[in-house]
């Protein structure tokens, strides 16, 4: 909805101890322009306006700190001045003006005011003022494109072009990622590398952390007589952080592997596979580290391991541009005969990045 639609830096994190030294500021604003009332368990109250709360952490909006993140647990009350969306777990959809702690329960005042008050768990609380995506009203599309150019003249003549992209697709409980990446050598007219992998990946959120998601993968590589790797399969998958300036999720599936190369024999695979994705911000979102891991186990006796990896860190740039330095591994434990079994690669990259 459009309280929830706007989005900023510089968050300060507060809780305990800290708050008090805001208090004095808090309660002498301006009830016109701060309508909302947050009410702490210490008995502290702060004015401003809700911008969101998910997770571990409310954010308020205020004139005289900025913007606040909250400690979810520590605040006993909530007063509205205008009534906000709240989407619980199983995906119902209220809208509310006012929300008290009651022991290991929510008391929740729906709007109308004449409505009766609801008692809920806070753990079936998913979000308090969504995006209009997360709620059906609209998409989100994110996305990133980065690329890395060597020339090498003298000796060598050779010419090098890398190219990645990301994209995400949301829509309430849906979302549908893509990353692939590019990478082509020549020297002198003749090819040398002619590399290119393309991952796409459904998921659909359950009850949270937990979430469903679907594998397609496809991959080239003629240097190492790859004519084309497809990887596909179901998975179930665990968020362990979502925030902002932190996520962290896991995912376990159930992997078919095929294998085509140009010069060797075919291989099929049946086996376990297992996705990590991290990616956390630092000083007040200066840097950010990364890391996406995708690794294959077979169990139908081929004795195959796969393991990719992106490593990383990237720093924002002005208008949107980005710099990074990646470190890329790939390993396959049973490759085609004239190729090795690692290959590894270190990228500075430029890019553009939009959300």
């Amino acid at each position: 909805m459009a309280r929830a639609a706007d989005r900023h830096d510089g968050r300060m994190r507060i809780g305990g101890p800290f708050m008090a030294g805001i208090v004095l500021w808090a309660v002498a604003g301006d009830p016109e322009t701060q309508a909302d009332e947050i009410r702490m368990q210490n008995g502290d109250r702060l004015t401003g306006r809700v911008v969101r709360q998910d997770g571990d952490h409310l954010t308020l909006q205020t004139d005289y700190a900025g913007t606040l993140e909250i400690a979810w647990a520590e605040v006993r009350e909530v007063k509205l001045d205008e009534p906000l969306d709240m989407v619980m777990t199983n995906n119902r959809l209220f809208a509310v003006t006012e929300i008290v702690r009651d022991a290991d329960r929510l008391r929740v005042q729906p709007s109308p005011p004449t409505t009766q008050p609801m008692r809920v768990d806070p753990k079936q609380v998913q979000v308090i003022a969504p995006e209009d995506w997360e709620i059906g009203r609209g998409y989100r599309l994110g996305g990133a494109l980065n690329a890395s150019l060597t020339s090498d003249r003298g000796n060598s003549h050779t010419n090098d072009v890398y190219i990645d992209y990301r994209l995400d697709y949301r829509r309430q409980r849906s979302r549908l990622e893509s990353y692939g990446q590019l990478e082509y050598e020549t020297s002198r007219g003749q090819k040398l590398t002619d590399n290119w992998l393309v991952f796409n990946k459904y998921v659909h959120d359950l009850q949270a952390p937990w979430f469903a998601s679907g594998w397609l993968q496809f991959n080239k590589d003629r240097f190492a007589d790859l004519r084309l790797r497809t990887l596909i399969g179901p998975a179930i998958g665990y968020r362990f952080f979502e925030r902002e300036d932190l996520t962290l999720s896991a995912e376990i599936g159930a992997i078919h592997l095929d294998e085509q190369f140009y010069d060797s024999a075919d291989q099929e695979h049946w086996g376990p596979g297992l996705s990590l994705e991290y990616e956390q911000r630092f000083w007040n979102d200066r840097i950010e580290l990364y890391h996406r891991q995708l690794s294959f186990t077979a169990v139908n006796g081929t004795g195959e391991d796969l393991l990719l990896t992106w490593t990383g860190v990237s720093v924002p740039l002005d208008g949107g541009f980005v710099g990074a330095l990646e470190y890329q591994i790939e390993y396959d434990s049973r490759p085609s005969d004239q190729a090795l079994t690692t290959d590894t690669t270190l990228l500075l990259k430029l890019g553009y990045q939009w959300q």
